[in-house]
């Protein structure tokens, strides 16, 4: 009775160790912050699995030492190793983690059984393989996932029951256990995926002009502070288009706000159209009523690229033309055109000097 409140008692306590491993792990999959772990994130990833892994492994001899070698005790910790490594090999979905998850296994493998029963490490290696292939549908279809579960456990289950002489390990709780940890693994998992799902379409909505589709002013004042922060430190040069429509007000006092609201939103199209055809990386912003901004990035310096490009904008757009109420509109802009210098004292700069230039 003793072995078994135990056995009960440890299983709580490592649960809650293993959602511990999980929010860690999600963590550094998420962080933009830490710059060391963003530059070696894989390589962090596949050492917190190892370092989970090891915990368990000695917690389980210890434990077992601790308890007088009752038959059967380690298989409480066995459980928890394998939801480790399909978890790690669920949500990172690398090469470098589905090969370090090999190696791991299979060398446990090797050390449980005698030699002449190496062979069986092929079985886990190709149910290793299975799981980094088809991790996507596993995650995301239950009926996929549970039975999986149970096929990734069952030759560590073979290993570990030949290696110690088909000992009676207590089958219930042991694949009662494993069910209810599949279990925590999917539900803790799904609601991180939600929440990081939500946390996306939440800020992808803060970032959209409802109107024209385009990046909002919220967002392009984000990426002009990425954009001159990446300029002093890596010296990635990058310029900024930005024009007005002309005698807008005027077009929403004649013909109506609605009408208005069609040249905005067909200005925004040619826009995104136009943006694709360059050869640099670029951004497209509604930064005012009528204002709209362009972003290009890790641009080479030539004034007669930067003119090519400024006098496609205008030939494009003062091509536009609408029809309201019988009669034919015109567009025009006004244009800015400027690229980050050194002598730019703050991310704001290029912006405002672009206000000052001589509009064409």
């Amino acid at each position: 009775m003793e072995i078994w409140g135990l056995r009960l008692v440890t299983f709580m306590a490592n649960l809650i160790i293993l959602i511990s491993f999980i929010w860690l792990y999600v963590w550094i999959e998420q962080t933009k912050r830490q710059s060391f772990i963003v530059h070696h994130r894989n390589a962090t990833l596949i050492s917190l699995t190892a370092a989970f892994l090891l915990f368990f492994h000695v917690d389980s001899l210890l434990n077992i030492a601790n308890a007088g070698h009752p038959v059967g005790y380690g298989w409480t910790f066995l459980n928890f190793q394998l939801i480790t490594m399909l978890y790690a090999l669920l949500s990172t979905r690398t090469r470098s983690m589905t090969i370090a998850m090999m190696l791991i296994g299979g060398s446990w493998f090797i050390w449980m059984m005698d030699w002449h029963q190496a062979w069986w490490v092929i079985f886990p290696m190709i149910l290793t393989v299975v799981a980094h292939r088809f991790a996507r549908p596993l995650t995301m279809k239950r009926w996929l996932y549970y039975p999986f579960g149970f096929l990734f456990a069952i030759p560590a289950y073979v290993a570990n029951y030949q290696a110690l002489d088909g000992i009676d390990v207590g089958w219930p709780f042991l694949l009662g256990g494993y069910l209810l940890l599949e279990f925590v693994l999917w539900e803790t998992n799904w609601q991180f995926n939600s929440r990081v799902l939500n946390d996306r379409q939440l800020k992808k909505e803060a970032a959209i002009d409802s109107l024209t589709g385009l990046l909002n002013f919220g967002q392009f004042d984000k990426d002009l502070q990425a954009a001159f922060e990446r300029y002093q430190d890596h010296n990635e040069l990058y310029s900024l288009y930005t024009f007005d429509v002309d005698h807008f007000k005027a077009i929403n006092d004649e013909f109506g706000h609605l009408s208005g609201n069609e040249v905005l939103k067909a200005v925004a199209k040619h826009l995104q159209q136009l943006s694709g055809t360059w050869e640099y990386r670029a951004k497209v912003y509604r930064t005012g009523g009528e204002e709209f901004s362009i972003l290009l990035f890790d641009v080479v310096e030539s004034y007669q690229r930067a003119t090519e490009i400024s006098q496609q904008l205008r030939h494009e757009l003062n091509g536009l033309e609408f029809r309201f109420d019988d009669q034919c509109l015109h567009l025009t802009i006004s244009l800015g055109q400027d690229r980050a210098t050194a002598d730019d004292k703050n991310y704001l700069d290029l912006y405002r000097r672009r206000c000052v230039l001589v509009y064409f």
